[in-house]
């Protein structure tokens, strides 16, 4: 017997104590990683079970081979999950009433290390034959340079890439090029296999971007490239019967930073978004706050407001709220404009978003959010192009505020 059919021979058996029947892909990359390739990437969609075989992989090398096993996430949550894996494999291990002693594979010597990525100073003394990086997406290369690559020298380790698409400087993709074993694996393989995974696929389809969606779910790099933010918008004749449609009707208020403010009327229907009004204060600060006052509180009817709250919002904020005390204000930051922008390309992908097309501002409107374009950054947020402020957007952002939001 070879030692590698040996190695396998002891997986299999491995496989039997511990109670686990691998998917047959999973299977496929354990019995190539187990051929020890120096450096092993797989990127396979969210939900298919790369933890459960990394962590599974982690306690049977440790205990057979009796080697340091190192496991490197971004943060703790993430390497918990492998970890996890890992010490139920090891306790299904020691309680199987045939697991004979004397067993090459021996819960006595070897280890697994769990550390962030993160952690320089921590990781530097820290040595092992196998370093495992998940969510390799969320990893910066220069982290794996600086510090994996010393951690499995002294021993001419390896290192084993997992998770989904990632930016081109990440982790996954810089090391991915350059390895020995590749392993690919989109929604559509692990939905033959579980029917019941194509609703969450289609649930996620909804909720993400097409590009990280191509990167969670189809085993695709994550693109950079510029993408439209509002790809389309439907116009409508402003007829709406609000009691059928169960209409919420939300404002957003964006201060401008010269001498004009935008504020948007917007009805959320199961049926979509549709924006139905703006009001365009112009002058100083001062003139435009009892603009804004006179048309909430005499022309348009709503549920809620929403102002912006810093940058220039911070004092106009408080002075619209002593002549409209039902006004609420938001702080606005990188995270909540993820979220807008998040929600408002879903309505506009989906065919789902309207505008009032009788109203006096709509083209002005729909040129303007017509031209904005955003990127994606290698941590899965959405970046708006620089030099395409849109305060008609802005106003839009805000109008979909969630009476559930964080406010101030």
């Amino acid at each position: 017997m070879t030692a590698y059919t040996e190695i396998v021979s002891d997986w299999e058996r491995y496989c039997e104590f511990i109670d686990w029947q691998p998917f047959p892909f999973q299977q496929e990359a354990a019995l190539e990683l187990l051929r020890f390739p120096p450096v092993a990437d797989t990127t396979w969609a969210r939900g298919t079970g790369k933890t459960a075989l990394y962590g599974k992989l982690a306690t049977f090398l440790a205990y057979r081979q009796g080697w340091t096993i190192i496991i490197n996430a971004p943060i703790q949550g993430q390497f918990d999950e492998i970890l996890n894996e890992a010490r139920i494999a090891r306790d299904k291990l020691i309680r199987h009433p045939r697991y004979p002693k004397g067993n090459r594979i021996d819960v006595r010597k070897g280890r697994i290390l769990a550390i962030s990525g993160s952690e320089r100073a921590r990781v530097q003394s820290r040595h092992g034959q196998i370093a495992i990086i998940d969510e390799k997406q969320d990893v910066l290369a220069t982290i794996v340079g600086e510090n994996l690559i010393g951690m499995i020298a002294p021993f001419g380790g390896c290192m084993w890439f997992c998770g989904v698409g990632g930016a081109p400087d990440s982790a996954g993709e810089v090391f991915g090029a350059l390895a020995d074993y590749r392993s690919k694996v989109s929604w559509e393989v692990f939905a033959e296999i579980r029917p019941s995974y194509c609703r969450s696929v289609e649930i996620a389809r909804k909720v993400m971007l097409p590009e990280e969606f191509a990167a969670h779910f189809e085993a695709k790099p994550l693109s950079m490239a510029s993408n439209m933010l509002i790809p389309q918008l439907v116009p409508w004749d402003g007829e709406m019967d609000r009691e059928a449609r169960g209409v919420n009707s939300y404002i957003g208020i964006d201060w401008g930073k010269l001498d004009l403010s935008v504020a948007t009327l917007t009805h959320e229907t199961p049926d979509g978004l549709f924006i139905d009004d703006w009001l365009v204060a112009r002058g100083s600060y001062t003139s435009q706050v009892p603009q804004i006052a006179e048309w909430l509180k005499n022309v348009v009817s709503w549920d809620a407001v929403f102002a912006e709250k810093n940058g220039v919002g911070d004092g106009v904020c408080d002075f619209l709220m002593e002549q409209v005390p039902q006004v609420n204000s938001v702080f606005v930051d990188a995270g909540w404009i993820d979220n807008k922008c998040r929600k408002l390309s879903s309505y506009s992908r989906d065919g789902k978003m309207f505008y009032n097309q009788t109203r006096d501002n709509a083209q002005i409107f729909a040129n303007e959010i017509g031209q904005v374009k955003y990127t994606m950054t290698i941590n899965g947020h959405v970046n708006k192009e620089a030099g395409l402020h849109s305060d008609f957007l802005s106003s839009l952002m805000l109008s979909v505020s969630e009476p559930s939001s964080v406010y101030l």
